[in-house]
Order: structure tokens, then C-alpha cells, then sequence
């Protein structure tokens, strides 16, 4: 049967991680255009050096 509140529950948990995403999107550009590399980027932020330079490239 349906639950409306466990799927409303899951819609939201989804928006928060979309959320955190944008924000470590941004502040890996940020990073980016002040000089680092993606790997020092990928250091200093704990993400994945291959998610850092997707991100990159998709903001080309």
C-alpha cells in the first residue's frame, strides 16, 4: 500500500542532498578559480578527484 508520509519523507531527503550537491558544486568552482587544482580540491574537500573534475567540466 502507499505511505504518503514515507514518500514525502524520501522527496524531501532527496532535496536535501541535491541541496548539499549544489553547495559542494560551488564551493569546488570557487576553489577552482581562486588557483587550485582539482586534485587539491579533492584534497582539501574529501570528494572524489574524478566527481571534482566532472564537476568542472560540466561548468564549462
Amino acid at each position: 500500500s502507499f505511505n504518503q508520509k514515507a514518500y514525502e519523507k524520501d522527496l524531501y531527503e532527496e532535496g536535501v542532498e541535491e541541496g548539499i550537491n549544489l553547495g559542494q558544486k560551488e564551493i569546488v568552482l570557487h576553489m577552482l578559480h581562486s588557483g587550485n587544482s582539482p586534485e587539491q580540491i579533492a584534497q582539501l574537500t574529501g570528494i572524489d578527484v574524478e566527481v571534482v573534475k566532472q564537476w568542472i567540466e560540466k561548468a564549462k
